[in-house]
């Protein structure tokens, strides 16, 4: 209780000396405040700018070393689609005598052999080739494993299936298989400098 009446009776005081206008008692504890509070202000704007460059140097490196590790990813993942690609001096013969090396294994002869296409662009040579042929489901299914997971890179696209006329079980297919050719391979797996 005693605490309460201290604390009323000091408020009194300073009401007193308000009314007075007796602001002496009051200019050294502002002054001093206003200094208190000016060094916090600069201390801690000072430091906040040193912590904010701080953390912009840290995202600065954060995302440089990205950078690096995506470049260094990327970078393998060409050399290791650049050693996929088939030998470009035989870019004429390759696509078809690796088709029909794959349909002796699986015991089809295609019915048509469309023409063999081969498009330049820059350093590559895009070369592809329609078949149609009648096979089983089995065989088609081994034909596209076989195309697909091909240690040359070697794609299968616009597949038409149908039923074979007159015979159970046997389709009517047509597909064209695509590769890649890079005319400056050797260049391109030596290892960069």
């Amino acid at each position: 209780m005693k605490f309460f009446t201290d604390i009323k009776d000091g408020l009194a005081d300073v009401q007193n000396m308000m009314f007075e206008k007796n602001w002496k008692p009051f200019v050294r504890p502002l002054i001093l405040l206003l200094i208190v509070f000016a060094g916090v202000w600069y201390i801690n704007g000072a430091a906040n700018s040193k912590v904010l460059e701080a953390q912009r140097k840290v995202d600065a490196k954060k995302a440089e070393a990205e950078s690096a590790m995506e470049y260094e990813e990327s970078k393998a993942l060409y050399e290791d689609l650049i050693k996929q690609l088939p030998d470009y001096s035989k870019k004429d013969e390759w696509l078809l005598s690796r088709m029909l090396s794959f349909f002796g294994k699986i015991g089809v002869e295609p019915s048509r052999t469309g023409k063999h296409i081969l498009n330049e662009d820059g350093d590559f040579t895009h070369s592809s080739v329609t078949f149609d042929l009648e096979l089983t489901y089995e065989q088609l299914g081994k034909l596209i494993e076989m195309v697909e997971n091909s240690e040359q890179f070697m794609r299968l696209s616009n597949l038409t299936v149908s039923r074979a006329e007159g015979s159970l079980g046997r389709l009517q297919a047509g597909f064209r298989v695509h590769t890649l050719f890079l005319k400056n391979k050797e260049e391109m797996e030596k290892p960069a400098k």
